[in-house]
């Protein structure tokens, strides 16, 4: 008899664990990490974790995997019958940059679910709502935890954003309704020279490049540091405007916040200047620059820059700019490659043009 009730048991335990591990399994996308009880919404759009009820190679376990774009993980699970997912034998493969965004991400990501790279995690875990609107809860003994969900994070903030209005406390708000498409790039790319994440950008009239930082206690802040703006003269309604607030100190260490499901950023800054940034261009020439696609072929380069052009039907143009906003070449594009031989090593941007209105700009690292 005695047998039996351990057979009973023992089955009991099996289904139970069977049946936890079906709601679990598939993928799941991050919406948000609470750490120090500060919730950090999910801006990178990468990191996932994927349940399988492929059995490890440790006995009645399953193995999990996933990661973001820097680091890829596989773990070896256990979901308990007391809402309890044990995780052991994490290993890990690609190495994070910890002062991108991506790897501040990561790493944060990380403390949680492995509760500070402990050897052996339990966490407590819970699944709600049904469908595409299912979440998953995973938190540790320290009381942090990560949010998932069925489908992916749209808010991405390394991406291009198009400045469509300016706020400045006591003044008439300006729209941004030009041709030029003025726009912020942030990257997960690394300055060579400072070796810090990379971003640029355009105005009405001039470019920029700069680096920037991205913190994460008490509220999402981003700072532009060494902003280099080129230095043409300018009759605009807003550039001005624009490099001041997201350019020179001390106005440039700004707040941030990704809203309407990832369409829009606005970034504020100390003074409460706000930018009011969209994931689209709003101008009418938004049909001109799909028309024109550049790209580059090799970056580093060392002699020679080749690229990839579908024209749009007129005269390129470009200009070359070193990190500190001044032009060191321009010319008109007659072939898809650009000699640098005599350009000294560093970061350069690229700005192509079209009938004077600036239609890409690129970066580039010269050896």
């Amino acid at each position: 008899m005695k047998h039996i009730y351990l057979s009973i048991l023992f089955l009991f335990s099996v289904c139970v664990t069977n049946s936890q591990n079906e709601l679990l399994l598939g993928e799941w996308y991050l919406i948000s990490i609470t750490s120090d009880g500060v919730q950090n919404d999910n801006f990178i759009g990468e990191v996932q974790l994927n349940f399988t009820n492929i059995e490890s190679e440790i006995a009645d376990y399953y193995i999990a995997d996933g990661g973001s774009s820097c680091e890829f993980q596989t773990m070896s699970y256990l979901p308990l019958s007391n809402d309890t997912l044990r995780i052991i034998d994490l290993t890990s493969s690609g190495s994070c940059d910890f002062s991108t965004v991506a790897g501040i991400y990561t790493n944060l990501y990380n403390d949680v679910i492995t509760n500070s790279f402990s050897v052996e995690s339990d966490l407590n875990y819970q699944i709600i709502g049904s469908g595409d609107n299912e979440q998953l809860t995973l938190q540790n003994s320290s009381g942090d935890f990560v949010v998932f969900g069925r489908t992916p994070n749209n808010a991405l903030l390394t991406r291009t954003w198009y400045l469509s209005r300016i706020e400045i406390p006591g003044n008439p708000t300006i729209e941004v309704f030009t041709i030029e498409n003025p726009s912020l790039t942030l990257t997960n790319d690394i300055n060579p020279l400072t070796f810090r994440t990379t971003a640029f950008g355009e105005g009405e009239c001039n470019a920029f490049m700069s680096d920037y930082e991205v913190t994460l206690n008490n509220g999402n802040n981003i700072h532009l540091l060494d902003f280099s703006p080129t230095l043409g003269f300018c009759e605009s309604d807003y550039e001005s405007e624009y490099f001041n607030i997201i350019g020179f100190p001390p106005n440039n260490f700004s707040e941030f916040e990704i809203i309407n499901n990832g369409t829009t950023l606005n970034v504020t800054d100390l003074l409460g200047a706000r930018l009011v940034f969209g994931d689209e261009p709003l101008s009418i020439s938004e049909n001109e620059i799909n028309a024109l696609q550049i790209t580059l072929k090799n970056n580093p380069v060392s002699s020679e820059i080749n690229l990839s052009v579908s024209r749009s039907g007129s005269e390129l143009n470009y200009q070359i700019y070193s990190i500190d906003g001044k032009l060191v070449k321009e010319a008109k594009l007659r072939s898809e490659s650009i000699n640098v031989y005599d350009l000294n090593s560093g970061l350069y941007f690229i700005r192509f043009f079209n009938n004077s209105n600036q239609l890409q700009t690129l970066k580039f690292i010269k050896q």
